[in-house]
């Protein structure tokens, strides 16, 4: 029985389909795969190409066999019905490529139907377009098949099947092979970064709401740093010393600024040195996700990774790139990881029940223009109240609520893949956002304690020095040296940061006995805090003047106390004056980009611009 099934053309025609479809399948697999594996090629990275290739053979086997197979049964009935072979060979394409593209349809374009009206037109044209191109250039290509190996019955060929096969298999062998000699030496190394994140307004930073109950969940197997400072208020500056750990006075990025009739952005010089171009030259898979026109990769905050997206959205579409790649091109790699999260700036607008979760309060947004996110802040600062600014907190810590909830998701993901314990994660700020303490709402260039005082959450491997509570002040640019120093990694030249190993209860020493700075500088424009743990000097280069501040007596910074204490703050204005000297005698040759019609109307949307 199974030796006449086997004499049969319905065996034919499977075999025949099964072998065009591997010939198919690993022809566009392995174009695809090298089309996608080109940037981790070109940079020396050898698993990610595998991983690509192995993955795109074998995405496209099975695809190329669906619309074979539907392609002779259509073509095989059709023909019989109209006794033309063009006329079936067209009509078959027709109708296996719709059911190819039924199958892909998700996978294709997931947005399409979310966007409204205008995109699920634009969506169906560009589809259109493709399934024409498609259509008629397979009919083409399988009319010239058909009059060959289909009218006429199919000669099996087992050795050419076998060989086929054989491919396939040793291709997915080798790649589970590879990952099994050469497993990963060192931990990973991943930034989530919250955009405008203040750190009193995580429930485990003693908020009196429990907006992070997951990242408070982290904080378990982390250490939690409770006086972290950033290094300015303004999200490119803060980012610049971040991944240089230098102070803004040092790389020069705070510029945005109209000149001869553009609007030009500062740009990070090439000569300064990267976290992720250390971590790269010490065969890390460097990437970043990230949205916003001010971390754009023409900024200069490309440089060092492999690849840097900078056309994101927020965090679900950050995320759901992240672990696509992970669980492809990622697989098996030591990595460093960059995730920019930009929901919680304003203007606040949560998705239903997070926006309710946290009370109303007010109508504060009735009557506002979204489409003109530009002048809201000003609309909204007519006239606004107690409770316009009490629904707008709410409005802020109900996004915090939803971040937090994705960042759930995430940590769970990296469990489930096994990666947890052996990454090193950090969850930190650029800087937070100001609710009126200081007559503004949203960012400003005068450090108080809302915009420069952020989140440092570090999870060492294995949740090393997990529990651990650190008061002691530190800053942004500690965490580079801090990174460095973890996985032994040492920089030919000096950083202005320093490693906060020395605070953990592994190296035996308490937090009085480290040789730490004392001193904390954070800068945007002309305008320079000095901050220790007791007291914060202002100078701003204006009329405004200097001011001072008792930060264990006044954390809110209410009393202005510069007449009574001349003496004290004598010696933060001389550091003040030394680093506005040395910002203009040394002055960064940072270089400038101009800014496009988009960037413009995001960055005043931001508030960044006026």
């Amino acid at each position: 029985m199974i030796r006449k099934l086997l004499k049969t053309n319905i065996f034919r025609y499977l075999v025949e389909a099964l072998t065009l479809a591997l010939v198919l399948g690993i022809s566009i697999g392995v174009i695809l795969g090298f089309y996608e594996a080109w940037v981790y090629a070109s940079n020396g990275f050898f698993l990610p190409v595998l991983n690509l290739l192995e993955h795109n053979i074998n995405k496209s086997i099975p695809i190329v066999f669906i619309f074979t197979s539907v392609y002779l049964i259509a073509f095989l009935n059709l023909h019989s019905v109209l006794g033309n072979v063009r006329r079936a060979c067209l009509l078959s394409s027709a109708i296996a490529l719709t059911a190819v593209f039924i199958f892909l349809f998700y996978y294709a374009d997931q947005i399409i139907f979310t966007g409204g009206l205008s995109k699920l037109i634009q969506s169906l044209l560009i589809w259109g377009a493709v399934f024409i191109a498609l259509w008629f250039l397979v009919s083409i290509l399988f009319f010239f098949w058909t009059k060959r190996r289909v009218l006429e019955a199919p000669v099996v060929n087992i050795r050419g099947l076998s060989l086929l096969i054989g491919i396939v298999l040793l291709l997915n062998l080798s790649t589970l092979l590879t990952h099994r000699l050469y497993p990963n030496d060192s931990p990973n190394v991943m930034i989530l970064l919250i955009d405008c994140l203040r750190a009193d307004h995580l429930s485990l930073y003693g908020y009196n709401r429990k907006t992070t109950p997951n990242i408070d969940e982290l904080s378990k197997d982390a250490v939690v740093f409770t006086q972290a400072i950033s290094q300015s208020t303004w999200t490119q500056t803060s980012m610049a010393s971040l991944f240089t750990s230098l102070y803004p006075y040092q790389h020069g990025v705070d510029k945005i600024e109209e000149a001869n009739g553009s609007i030009v952005s500062g740009v990070l010089n090439e000569q300064e040195t990267t976290l992720a171009e250390v971590l790269f030259q010490n065969g890390f898979l460097t990437m970043a996700w990230t949205k916003g026109n001010h971390m754009k990769s023409a900024t200069g905050f490309a440089q060092g990774f492999v690849k840097y997206d900078d056309n994101l959205g927020l965090i679900e579409e950050v995320n759901k790139e992240f672990t696509e790649w992970l669980s492809l091109a990622g697989s098996n790699s030591n990595f460093f990881a960059y995730l920019h999260y930009n929901d919680l700036h304003d203007p606040y607008r949560p998705k239903p029940p997070y926006d309710t979760m946290y009370g109303i309060y007010s109508d504060v947004y009735s009557g506002i223009d979204f489409s003109n996110t530009s002048g809201f802040r000003k609309k909204i600062l007519q006239g606004i109240t107690k409770k316009d600014v009490d629904q707008l907190m709410a409005y802020y810590d109900g996004l915090l609520t939803y971040i937090d909830h994705r960042i759930g998701v995430l940590l769970d993901e990296l469990k489930m893949a096994g990666l947890y314990d052996d990454t090193i994660i950090i969850v930190t700020a650029d800087h937070g956002d100001g609710f009126m303490e200081h007559g503004y709402l949203g960012h400003s260039k005068a450090p108080y304690e809302e915009l420069i005082r952020v989140p440092l959450i570090i999870k060492f491997p294995n949740s090393q020095y997990g529990g651990e509570v650190v008061k002691s002040q530190v800053r942004l640019i500690d965490v580079m040296p801090t990174i460095l120093d973890y996985l032994g990694i040492r920089v030919g030249h000096s950083l202005a940061g320093f490693s906060l190993l020395s605070f953990l209860s592994a190296d035996g020493k308490k937090d009085g006995e480290i040789d730490f700075p004392g001193y904390a500088y954070s800068e945007r424009g002309d305008t320079l805090a000095i901050r220790t743990e007791k007291f914060k000097y202002i100078y701003f280069q204006s009329e405004k003047g200097e001011e001072f501040y008792d930060l264990v007596t006044d954390p809110h910074e209410r009393d202005n106390i510069i007449a009574s204490k001349q003496e004290e703050a004598a010696e933060f204005r001389k550091i003040a004056l030394g680093v506005i000297s040395e910002r203009a005698t040394k002055k960064k040759d940072v270089g400038e980009v101009v800014l496009d019609k988009e960037a413009i109307e995001e960055l005043k949307a931001l508030g960044y611009i006026e």
